[in-house]
This record gives structure tokens, C-alpha cells and sequence, in this order.
């Protein structure tokens, strides 16, 4: 997911297996796979954040970045991205769980600010 090529392949797969891209999913995540949630902040290696933030949120906006021109050719498409539930309690013992929250929510984030009507909470759209 934090590989543009990857992505792009994704995509380019889809649609020549479907002729459209309807649907995004961004669920993948590592948040709860390493020591990021289990330690003091000061204790997170420089290397476990930035795999946390290339797969959560740089994934997110690879991800969308690949599907959303198949998506605004067609004026149609969803883009659904689902959080941790981690990143809903308030921080314990120094994590950055609401940092991490608040991008991987952020509109810009994913470029749905610019996908047009039709958002209705984590759903962004584009529509007919």
C-alpha cells in the first residue's frame, strides 16, 4: 500500500479485469502489529513511525490518488476509509493515535475534498 507503483498496478489491474473502479476500500493498517501501541512515545523508533505513516496514511493517498481518474472519468465513485479503533480513545501513555486519526480522516488527506458532492461521513463520492 505505501508503494505508488503498487497502487497504480492495483488499479490498472482493476480496471482491466472490470472496465470500471466503483468501489475503494483503505483498510489496510499496521497500527496494531508493532511496539507504536504498546510504548511511551519517546520509546518509538523513527523506523516503526514511518512504516505506521507510509502504510496508514501514505497508503490511503496512494491508494486514492490510483483509482480516483478512472472514478472522475466516469463522474462516479466511493472511496471508504476505515480508522482503528485505536485512534477513537484519547492517547495513553504518550501514543499519537488522534495525530494519526486526524490525517487519515482529513478530506485532504485523501483527496476527497476535491471528489465532489455526495460525502456522507467516512464515505467520499462522486456521482452522476
Amino acid at each position: 500500500m505505501a508503494d505508488e507503483h503498487s497502487t497504480q498496478r492495483m488499479a490498472e489491474q482493476t480496471l482491466s479485469a472490470f472496465g470500471r473502479i466503483d468501489v475503494l476500500v483503505n483498510n489496510a493498517a499496521v497500527f496494531a502489529t508493532i511496539p507504536i501501541s504498546r510504548v511511551p512515545l519517546e520509546q518509538i523508533s523513527v523506523a516503526e513511525w514511518d512504516l505506521v505513516m507510509s502504510v496508514n496514511l501514505r497508503g490511503i493517498f496512494l491508494a486514492c490518488k490510483a483509482v480516483l481518474p478512472a472514478m472522475r472519468e466516469r463522474s462516479y465513485g466511493k472511496i471508504i476509509n476505515i480508522s482503528s479503533g485505536t485512534a477513537l480513545s484519547k492517547p495513553e501513555r504518550g501514543r499519537c493515535a488522534l495525530a494519526q486519526r486526524a490525517r487519515s480522516r482529513s478530506r485532504a488527506a485523501t483527496g476527497a475534498t476535491a471528489s465532489g458532492p455526495g460525502r456522507r461521513g467516512g464515505v467520499s463520492s462522486l456521482s452522476r
